[in-house]
């Protein structure tokens, strides 16, 4: 690999594969655990696996070893009361240059959370498309490698009325009527488009939807949350990595909260430290 980054066929990069360290998975699902758990909170949450695991013949002969279903089994015995919310996720929903899922993945995660939660999917006619170009993603960066074809970025635009309110500790709020922040399609950072990126707190509101969800999340809700959010009332997305205001539990018993969803790729359960400020 090239700094991280393997080159595949149809100029696909792939994230080399995550070392898995046994006991950082388990600090992380007992974060989880506990949190649900002190908080008297439903809970689920949705693994994003890595794009090699998903694409044996794609990749290039000499790779290491891919370890997403054992990290996912690990995952799966820490958290034995939570839902689990599987999307039936192929390689050719995710980009080529970058480490996310596209909007197709997201929806796909959307059909699975509808499943799990006992509403109605909207189906994919429902959406208006916007198709922008040259969209270059963090493989891409990493990898150095200049001459590689950009992906195509979709916004899916749908019917319902979202109100997005932007928190973070120390700047003052932002406000928008829409979940694609468009200026960021100018920029060399072309996925903040949906939701202006990573936040410590984004509240989304829909006057005709129904309920509350709490998700704590990396990136990858960045694309699905828009999706949950014409079905539910409010949804708070809050990002441990900024999120330092108060205590989340704290946040969650003064907004009365009663469900909380986990959106991760996998790497961030599997390698990092984030989870630990979930207090």
């Amino acid at each position: 690999g090239q700094n991280g980054i393997y080159i595949g066929k149809n100029e696909r990069l792939y994230p080399t594969p995550t070392a898995v360290n046994t006991a950082q998975i388990e600090r992380n699902c007992a974060a989880m655990r506990e949190f649900a758990q002190k908080n008297g909170l439903h809970a689920s949450y949705l693994i994003v696996p890595s794009i090699g695991s998903l694409d044996a013949d794609g990749l290039p002969l000499n790779h290491a070893p891919y370890r997403d279903a054992e990290i996912l089994a690990a995952i799966a015995e820490q958290l034995p009361d939570f839902t689990e919310i599987v999307p039936d996720l192929r390689v050719e929903h995710f980009y080529r240059t970058d480490h996310h899922w596209t909007s197709q993945g997201a929806y796909q995660a959307y059909q699975a959370c509808a499943k799990a939660y006992g509403f109605a999917a909207n189906p994919e006619d429902a959406y208006r498309k916007q198709t922008e170009r040259n969209f270059y993603g963090t493989s891409y960066a990493k990898a150095g490698l200049w001459g590689i074809t950009g992906d195509e970025l979709e916004l899916w635009h749908g019917n319902a009325d979202i109100s997005v309110e932007i928190h973070d500790d120390a700047a003052a709020p932002i406000y928008a009527d829409d979940v694609f922040f468009e200026d960021a399609l100018k920029t060399m950072d072309m996925y903040n488009v949906y939701l202006d990126g990573n936040h410590g707190r984004v509240c989304l509101t829909n006057p005709q939807g129904q309920g509350k969800l709490l998700v704590i999340k990396d990136s990858f809700a960045q694309t699905l949350v828009p999706f949950l959010a014409e079905h539910y009332a409010r949804i708070d997305m809050i990002d441990l990595r900024h999120f330092r205001r108060m205590a989340v539990s704290e946040f969650a018993a003064q907004e009365g909260y009663t469900d909380v969803l986990f959106v991760y790729g996998i790497d961030s359960v599997a390698a990092s430290n984030d989870l630990l400020w979930l207090q």
